[in-house]
C-alpha cells in the first residue's frame, strides 16, 4: 500500500516533489480543477492528483472574500507490482 500522498510544485506528477502527506491525513483543499487539487498541509503549499484524495468536508463559514474550504484526505492505494 502507498503510505503517503506527494504535493508536488506543479500540476504534473513530474514536477517538483515539495513533501508527502500520510494517507489518511486530513488537509485543507483551496482550488481544484478536477484533475489537480490546490493543497496546504504541515505548511507546505502545492498540488496534489485529486484522483487520490477524497472529500472529508466544506466549510461555509470562511472569512469574508475566501470563499468556501474543501477538506479532504489522503486515499491509501494498493501498490503496483
Amino acid at each position: 500500500m502507498y503510505d503517503v500522498l506527494n504535493i508536488r510544485a506543479d500540476h504534473s506528477a513530474s514536477s517538483k516533489l515539495l513533501g508527502p502527506i500520510p494517507a489518511n491525513a486530513k488537509f485543507k483543499v483551496t482550488k481544484a480543477d478536477g484533475k489537480w487539487a490546490h493543497v496546504e498541509y504541515n505548511g507546505i503549499s502545492g498540488c496534489v492528483s485529486m484522483e487520490y484524495i477524497q472529500k472529508v468536508a466544506t466549510q461555509t463559514t470562511a472569512p469574508q472574500g475566501f470563499g468556501r474550504r474543501l477538506y479532504a484526505r489522503a486515499k491509501r492505494l494498493p501498490r503496483i507490482s
